[in-house]
This record gives structure tokens, C-alpha cells and sequence, in this order.
């Protein structure tokens, strides 16, 4: 009887043995499984944290790309409209300096024709003068048929003489026309006699309006000398004027 209980004793703490063992072996393998799965899930977890890493720093480079783009767009366009303006300004200058060259050119062509007009009116004074010279020799006989040659009747008028000398000319070398002073050149008021005018007076000869002066009012005249001798022996004097 007592070996029977012992033998029972020993069976129940074998079994107990074998169920404590058996549940330790659970208890490890269910350690070790959970161990496992939380060393998975912290891998997992690594892993997508670097994965977002990346994607971050992949958002970034992109960020970065896409702004360098749109500033070398802009960059870009700020080249294009600073060449497009260059261009215009380049092309304004080349036409002002055609404009330029044309007015220079029409300008002179201008002071071409005035300088042969002004050559041609010398010539015709010079002319006109070596008539007026012959004419004036003839004296009275001129002035008597003076009314009776075409010519147009302008009045009396005041004449006073002057010749190319600073004292008579006021320091000036040329007359109003650009010619230089002489026998045959008039002054005139032009508002009166315009300039240009060929005319005829009395006691002098033939001779053209060809220069003006301050105290030339109205029936006023100057008549040109070669010299200060031939002037002051002209004198003030009143004489018949036409036109011719």
C-alpha cells in the first residue's frame, strides 16, 4: 500500500514535471516568437523610416531642381527681353543716324545751292556794277532817259555813302546777302525794296538791294564805294530810284 502510494506520487510529479516542462517550452518558444516578431517589426520600422528618409530627401532634390528651373526660366526670359530691348535701342540708333546723315546731307546740299546762288548774285552785282560804272560815266544822259527805259518808277529816296571800311561798315566785312561790299551793292529796308532787287538810281548807276542796316528805315539807301574817298565825295544826297 505505501509502495503504491509512492509509486503514485512519483507518477503525479512526473506528470507534473512533464507539464511544467512542456509549458516552460511553450512559454520560450512563445517568447522567442514574440521576440522574433518584434525584431521584425522594429526592422520594419528601420526600414520604412529610411524609406521616408529617402522619399524626404528625393522631395527636397526635386524642390530644389524644380526652383533652379523656374529661376533659369525667369533668368532666361530676363535675357530675352534685355536683348529684345538692346536690339530695339540698336536699331533706334541706326535709324537716328540715318535720319542724321540724311538732314547732314540735305544740309549741305542746301549750303551748295545758297553758296552758287550767292556766287551767282556776286556775279550779277559785279556785272551789274561795271554797268552801273559805264552808266554813271555817261552822267545825266542816263538819268534823263532813266523813266524812259522799262524801268519802274519807285520814288526820291535819301542816299548816303559807304564803302567796306570798319568806320562805314560798323566793323563788318559782308553785307546781309553773304557778298562781300562793293559798287553796285544797295542797302535797303527790305520792307520796302526786298533784297534780290535790281534797281536803277539816279547820279550812281545800276545795282542791286543786297544788304541791309539799323538807320535803313522806310525811303532810306546806302550805295556801296570801293574806297572811303569815292563814299565821302558821294556824300547824303536825295535821288530819283527805279526798279528794273
Amino acid at each position: 500500500m505505501l509502495e503504491a502510494h509512492k509509486q503514485q506520487s512519483i507518477s503525479i510529479r512526473s506528470a507534473r514535471l512533464i507539464v511544467f516542462t512542456v509549458l516552460g517550452i511553450f512559454i520560450l518558444v512563445a517568447g522567442t516568437i514574440g521576440s522574433a516578431e518584434i525584431n521584425e517589426d522594429t526592422r520594419q520600422n528601420q526600414e520604412l523610416a529610411k524609406i521616408r528618409k529617402e522619399r524626404d530627401a528625393l522631395r527636397a532634390r526635386n524642390n530644389t531642381l524644380r526652383s533652379e528651373r523656374d529661376n533659369a526660366r525667369h533668368t532666361t526670359g530676363q535675357w530675352k527681353d534685355e536683348a529684345c530691348q538692346l536690339m530695339a535701342r540698336y536699331l533706334k540708333t541706326l535709324q537716328e543716324l540715318e535720319e542724321e546723315k540724311a538732314l547732314s546731307v540735305k544740309a549741305t546740299r542746301e549750303t551748295l545751292e545758297k553758296q552758287k546762288a550767292i556766287h551767282k548774285l556776286q556775279q550779277e552785282m559785279i556785272t551789274d556794277a561795271k554797268k552801273g560804272t559805264e552808266t554813271s560815266r555817261g552822267g545825266e544822259r542816263d538819268d534823263l532817259n532813266g523813266a524812259d527805259s522799262g524801268r519802274t518808277y519807285l520814288g526820291e529816296f535819301r542816299a548816303t555813302g559807304y564803302c567796306p571800311c570798319a568806320k562805314c561798315n560798323e566793323g563788318y566785312s559782308g553785307t546781309a546777302t553773304g557778298s562781300s561790299v562793293h559798287y553796285g551793292i544797295v542797302a535797303t529796308d527790305p520792307r520796302r525794296i526786298p533784297l534780290g532787287t535790281k534797281l536803277y538810281i539816279e547820279g550812281y548807276g545800276e545795282a542791286i538791294a543786297a544788304d541791309t542796316g539799323g538807320d535803313i528805315k522806310n525811303k532810306r539807301l546806302d550805295c556801296a564805294f570801293n574806297s572811303h574817298q569815292e563814299a565821302l565825295k558821294w556824300g547824303i544826297r536825295t535821288v530819283k530810284v527805279y526798279r528794273r
